[in-house]
């Protein structure tokens, strides 16, 4: 769950699995 503010814009991950993203978007950089 994110907080009221945050838009989800995406997510992707390593070829390997490794690591996962995810990338938001806000207007009030406090919320992240």
């Amino acid at each position: 769950m994110m907080p009221d503010g945050l838009t989800y814009e995406g997510s992707w991950a390593e070829a390997n699995c490794g690591r996962c993203f995810q990338l938001v978007a806000c207007e009030d950089a406090s919320l992240l």
